[in-house]
């Protein structure tokens, strides 16, 4: 037997340096997947910096297997060192499919919204609702197209209306800060999916034409008169405003003057809403947010309790994690939207708190049962005369656009 067949040949040293390289190398092997488990399992979707954690193992063990001159030894960690580079770029491409960056200009943060996007992008989305047949609006690929955003928690629905009145052909997606896009490609901008603090500066500033979602917070209308630009409400359907709380909580029902107690600082401990002997851990949301404006709103003047900065939760999707994880969340409360929160997340540890005895489902805000249902817009720049803009608002409302709205899992808008 050889010397390129036998790398212990050389003596004890010799044999050490062999057996130190195939102990790194193994590590690597094994540290990479344990890494891309670890990924998987964090709560909100990883950054590209985090995921190049296991590709970075697996190029390092790449390097070091040519330091062997045993073949069968080379070939296995040439296996071993693939399998992880495979692995590491499956969940680079699993977690980024789940990953809707954006933007607030206000704030200059990015943040993300975990939630299965491409589920809902118009035309090829699974979960997109569909009429039975053609709409009987229809846009033509060669005429002025109403430019349409959709905050978070109304994705599905601008879907269902993109897919059923759009030209699939000249229906393009873009984020409200892509300027250069948008200024080289009129179509580049038909459909946009911000947040809703991006999503009415986007609309105030021309950007777009219409937004679907809540009523802005006063600083966003502030925004818009400020560029002389006033808006206009067209309600298209109607959802529950929800508090829910961790699986394990025994809490099933508040009051709104509870609600409103524990957001105010004056309920600090379940035992006074009939829970366990804990304090409250209230969790909120990021200022301009839809489900931040409809908390106020909500509060009706009430003042909102000082939270801590780890209270304040910039997404959604981050607040139901968090309540839904046992052991940060078991004492906590959020609120949401009820279909963002049930459906779009996914998550199901969480409980959706009935208020004043009336549970937040899908029949009881059409009934008018649940008292913090309340409309979503069609909003739009008053004084917009665009013709195809009109009559797509008025779709939206007619009984091809309700049925939609109602497939999405809403509510249809009460005459």
């Amino acid at each position: 037997m050889d010397s390129a067949e036998a790398p212990w040949r050389g003596g004890r040293s010799s044999c050490m340096a062999t057996f130190l390289r195939i102990l790194i190398t193994v590590l690597f092997a094994l540290g990479a997947p344990l890494a891309c488990l670890v990924l998987l399992l964090t709560p909100l979707a990883v950054n590209a910096f985090l995921v190049s954690i296991p590709l970075m193992l697996g190029v390092l063990a790449i390097v070091l297997l040519w330091g062997f001159s045993n073949v069968r030894v080379r070939a296995t960690c040439l296996i071993l060192a693939s399998v992880l580079v495979v692995a590491g770029a499956g969940v680079y491409a699993f977690e980024m499919r789940n990953v809707v960056v954006q933007e607030s200009s206000e704030e200059g943060v990015r943040v993300t919204e975990n939630i299965d996007y491409y589920a809902y992008v118009p035309f090829d989305g699974p979960l997109v609702a569909r009429l039975d047949g053609e709409a009987s609006l229809s846009f033509g690929s060669a005429e002025p197209l109403p430019r349409i955003d959709s905050a978070s928690a109304l994705l599905p629905v601008a879907s269902a209306f993109v897919t059923a009145v759009y030209p699939q052909e000249a229906t393009t997606i873009a984020y409200a800060e892509d300027e250069e896009k948008r200024a080289s490609d009129p179509l580049a901008s038909t459909f946009q999916y911000n947040n809703s603090s991006a999503g009415f500066e986007a609309l105030a500033d021309g950007h777009t034409d219409v937004f679907l979602g809540t009523k802005p917070s006063d600083a966003q209308a502030a925004y818009a008169a400020e560029r002389g630009v006033e808006f206009a409400y067209t309600p298209i359907g109607r959802e529950a405003f929800v508090f829910f709380v961790n699986g394990d909580n025994p809490v099933s029902s508040l009051t709104i003057d509870e609600a409103k107690g524990i957001y105010s600082g004056r309920i600090a401990n379940w035992s006074q809403v009939g829970g366990n002997d804990a304090p409250i851990v209230a969790y909120q949301r990021n200022e301009g947010s839809g489900s931040q404006s409809q908390m106020l709103r909500f509060m009706e003047g009430v003042p909102l309790a000082d939270a801590l900065e780890e209270l304040h939760v910039d997404t959604m999707s981050g607040i139901v994690r968090s309540i839904a994880d046992y052991d940060n969340g078991a004492d906590a409360i959020g609120y949401s939207f009820r279909y963002y929160a049930t459906d779009l997340v996914g998550e199901h540890n969480i409980k959706l708190l009935a208020i004043e005895g009336a549970a937040p489902t899908p029949e009881a805000v059409a009934a008018g049962d649940y008292p913090l249902a309340s409309d979503f817009y069609a909003v739009t720049r008053k004084g917009d005369d665009d013709e195809n803009l009109a009559r797509f608002l008025e779709w939206m409302r007619s009984e091809e656009g309700q049925s939609l709205v109602e497939a999405s899992g809403y509510a249809c808008v009460q005459e």
